[in-house]
């Protein structure tokens, strides 16, 4: 749960780099991480509001596929392979990220979502470990 303290810090941070967030990729601060989505908007608010977090969640699970020490010699169908693995069988939980912002722009909703970088990391995994999961699977 969000402390009054963590909210304001992100708050904060989100304030220094929102005019460098990108669509494409998650956005790092000194302490936290930022994910956005846009779509276009619909008859409802609030399913603008949910499909948009989703995605932006789904963007922060994406970032952490990057950061795997993938051996060089795997090619990348392989890759997908295992992370698709890993995805289907690890549950995430981000019960510390929040909604950042949210509005209208013409004709498109955005989200932005924040979540502390020691949460978001403690998700990250090794190439060896989606091996050795893989392996408990037979």
């Amino acid at each position: 749960m969000f402390t009054n303290l963590l909210a304001s810090n992100l708050e904060k941070e989100y304030e220094n780099i929102k005019k460098n967030m990108s669509i494409e990729k998650v956005m790092a601060s000194q302490n936290f991480f930022f994910a956005s989505s846009y779509s276009k908007v619909s008859s409802e608010e609030s399913i603008d509001i949910e499909m948009n977090k989703q995605i932006a969640y789904s963007k922060l699970i994406q970032h952490l596929e990057t950061l795997i020490d993938w051996p060089l010699e795997i090619n990348s169908g392989l890759r997908n392979a295992l992370w698709n693995f890993h995805t289907n069988t690890y549950n995430f939980n981000f019960k510390n990220s929040q909604l950042v912002d949210s509005g209208k722009i013409g004709d498109s909703y955005f989200v932005i979502v924040g979540i502390p970088k020691q949460e978001l990391l403690k998700n990250k995994v090794s190439y060896q470990k989606i091996i050795n999961n893989l392996k408990k699977m037979k």
